[in-house]
Formats: C-alpha cells, sequence, structure tokens
C-alpha cells in the first residue's frame, strides 16, 4: 500500500534533519489549497540564515521530485524555538486505512 504523501516528507525531513528527537521534531501539514506548512526544529540550522534554511529545505524537496509549493517554513534550531515557546505537536498515532 503506498504511503501518504506527508508521511513521505516526514520520513525524508526526518532523515536529513532529525538527529536527536529528544530535542529535534518536524511537523508537516498540507493545506486545502496544496501548499505544503512545515515547521522544522533541527541543530543542522545552527549558524544559517533563515533564507539558507529555507534554500536546504526546497532543494531537499527539489532533488526528491516532491512538487508542492511551499507554504509557511518555519525553520528554528532547538535554542530559537525554546525561545519562542515552540513546541512539538502532540503525538498522534497513524493507523493506516485498508479499503
Amino acid at each position: 500500500m503506498p504511503e501518504t504523501l506527508p508521511a513521505t516528507l516526514k520520513q525524508l525531513i526526518t532523515a536529513e534533519y532529525i538527529i536527536d528527537p529528544g530535542k529535534e521534531w518536524l511537523e508537516v501539514h498540507i493545506s486545502t489549497s496544496g501548499l505544503l506548512n512545515l515547521t522544522v526544529v533541527s541543530d543542522r540550522f545552527f549558524n544559517l540564515s533563515i533564507p539558507q534554511r529555507k534554500e536546504q529545505v526546497l532543494n531537499l524537496l527539489h532533488q526528491s521530485q516532491i512538487s508542492l509549493s511551499p507554504g509557511f517554513l518555519s525553520l528554528y534550531t532547538p535554542q530559537e524555538a525554546k525561545s519562542l515557546d515552540i513546541s512539538p505537536p502532540p503525538a498522534i498515532y497513524e493507523v493506516p486505512i485498508y479499503t
């Protein structure tokens, strides 16, 4: 059974950006208009400007041939997320739907 696009995106971005799940995390949402809204908290963004972070993430999506238009891209280091009081979404266990 093929995976859903959000699950595929989550795996792709996790493999690239999430090294320490205790302090790094991501949230993937595709809007009803088809825009990719993404929040990534990762130490990989340390010492990178916001435009550099966005360029990295968009290049990863392009190389993976994922054709979604970017919506909100919120890309932080764990320290920035903490200072902005941004926390990970509650854990939701995805159960595949079989038809």
